[in-house]
């Protein structure tokens, strides 16, 4: 576990999930090459409040993934139109987030805020098959609300999907997380 960045520094990613009774949860991720931290930043079972967050702080600059087949799909359309950068996602989708965010837990590369919400998340969660090839994913079928870990994972995909600065002599943002 660890604090984070500072409560000012833009996350590279988000992501929104919403359990089986429509309780949103929002997750933030913050990444360089080396390390990555995410938070549950928005937890409520209002959409319309949800909807608002997410348009106000991701607008075109902070990818958004949300997996299609979530509660939180119906967010799409309107986020779209709002000109977020918002991603639908896939099971490959899933399959890679999930596949990242385990990689990196075991590497001790990824820290977490150590949230009630994501630890109790944690422990109830089972994985489920996604293809014949080891992909998984988080499985949603009971009504355990696992939703703001699916958004803690997608939400590492979604920071691996902004675009850094390119070029010699360019940093990237001048940011350093430390992990102890």
């Amino acid at each position: 576990t660890d604090d984070g960045p500072a409560a000012d520094v833009n996350p590279d990613g988000l992501a929104v999930d919403a359990s089986h009774d429509r309780e949103f949860s929002i997750a933030a991720c913050w990444a360089d090459e080396e390390f990555a931290h995410a938070e549950e930043v928005w937890a409520s079972g209002d959409e319309a409040a949800t909807l608002q967050w997410v348009i106000a702080r991701a607008g075109r600059r902070i990818p958004v993934v949300i997996d299609s087949m979530s509660p939180a799909a119906s967010l799409i359309p309107r986020l779209k139109s709002a000109g977020v950068d918002v991603h639908t996602g896939t099971a490959g989708d899933m399959a890679k987030a999930c596949g990242m965010w385990l990689g990196e837990v075991v590497a001790d590369r990824l820290t977490h805020g150590n949230q009630p919400s994501v630890n109790t998340a944690l422990m109830a969660a089972t994985q489920r098959d996604i293809g014949t090839a080891g992909g998984w994913g988080w499985d949603r079928r009971d009504h355990t609300n696992i939703a703001p870990l699916v958004a803690h994972s997608l939400a590492r995909l979604a920071a691996s999907l902004k675009r850094k600065p390119s070029g010699r002599g360019r940093s990237s943002s001048g940011r350093r997380m430390v992990v102890g």
